[in-house]
């Protein structure tokens, strides 16, 4: 093992400590994965988002103007251009428009695991992963047939940050690795016993079991095939809540911070412990980390707010405007955006700018529960 995540975490302060930054430095950080969009997370001509799903019966309530309820061709004109949010409401795929206006589809979906440039992939009732294609035509969105991924019922289903490959667990406990939309793996391999995959980019993944713990499996090469998955264990004693993989980026999220690492066999720490928010989110490209109070953070004393994490350089700045309470989940929308989850009675959904570091609330669920998507 080449190291492990402290089994006992000092308590929380009262408020995430943020170091003093060069502030233009990390907008220049942020504003990088603007200038690498290659268009692999847009929905048939929509910005991708992520997928909330939706348990029991809802009342929403958007925020803004509901009468643009079917023109989400793209963002609004200007510098407080936003991404249409899809979501699951009462169990069927639908989307979510930059100004809090609900556009619908009947679609039943189990589980959301998210978005491709396709359409947005999802574990339909029946376990079998699908994938359903979003269009615009004449300013209006439209669900397409959703398609069959994998021919047979799984046990979970795993995209990458990027929204290109596929990954999902059959009946028998192998992973299966594939491009979004191809009919044939080009890699795979049986899991640990009792493991649960957690997080996949290419060829690699992190898989969590109790006998184990934490373990990445992982390619020197970082590619598709070829050499022997290299398996190193990170942890033993510790829950880990999410292990994201991207790039050159491995994010533990646990209850109380994100443990960052070298995505590579080494799994070398990055810094001596956890940091920002007990809810995290790895951005596509694996760079910055967004990071939320979680509600046990919160018992505790800590300030309620949303932080950037610089992954490579441990500095955190704060998110502006954001008015929710402690955050239950938060997902990358697409390379500048992610939404934050609150957990409360009346769940909300904000979506934050990380290039301008500001946050609107976009939804408003008076009954049931949102979830954002899996992957």
């Amino acid at each position: 093992m080449t190291t492990e995540i402290r089994e006992a975490l000092n308590a929380v302060q009262d408020s995430i400590a943020v170091p003093r930054v060069d502030e233009v430095r990390f907008q220049a950080l942020v504003r990088s994965e603007r200038r690498r969009r290659t268009g692999v997370r847009l929905v048939a001509g929509l910005v991708a988002a992520v997928v909330a799903g939706v348990g029991g019966t809802l009342l929403v309530t958007g925020v803004g103007d509901a009468d643009r309820g079917t023109d989400v061709a793209g963002p609004p004109d200007g510098p407080g251009r936003s991404a249409p949010v899809p979501v699951s409401l009462g169990g069927r795929l639908a989307v979510v428009t930059p100004d809090g206006a609900v556009v619908g589809s009947g679609v039943r979906v189990q589980e959301v695991v998210g978005a491709t440039a396709g359409g947005v992939v999802v574990v339909a009732r029946d376990h079998h992963v699908r994938l359903v294609p979003v269009a615009r035509s004449g300013g209006e969105t439209t669900f397409g047939r959703p398609r069959d991924l994998a021919g047979v019922p799984v046990r979970s289903a795993h995209l990458d940050k990027q929204g290109l490959f596929l990954a999902f667990v059959d009946l028998d406990d192998t992973l299966h690795f594939r491009e979004v939309g191809a009919d044939t793996d080009y890699q795979s391999t049986s899991l640990d016993p009792g493991e649960t995959v957690l997080g996949i980019d290419g060829g690699s993944y992190t898989g969590y079991s109790s006998s184990l713990g934490l373990v990445l499996h992982s390619r020197e090469d970082g590619g598709q095939g070829g050499a022997e998955l290299t398996r190193t264990q990170v942890g033993i004693s510790f829950p880990a809540d999410t292990a994201e993989l991207a790039d050159l980026t491995l994010a533990v999220g646990t209850s109380d911070g994100v443990e960052l690492f070298d995505a590579s066999p080494s799994a070398a720490p990055r810094f001596g412990g956890s940091l920002g928010g007990g809810v995290s989110s790895l951005a596509p490209r694996g760079d910055v980390v967004a990071t939320a109070t979680s509600s046990a953070q919160s018992s505790r004393g800590m300030s309620t707010g949303v932080w950037l994490l610089d992954a490579f350089s441990g500095e955190q700045l704060p998110v502006r405007d954001y008015d929710g309470g402690p955050a239950l989940d938060i997902a990358w929308v697409d390379d500048d955006e992610f939404a934050v989850l609150t957990d409360a009675d009346r769940a909300e959904l904000w979506v934050c700018d990380a290039t301008e570091r500001t946050c609107g609330q976009r939804l408003v669920a008076a009954e049931g529960t949102l979830s954002l998507p899996t992957s």
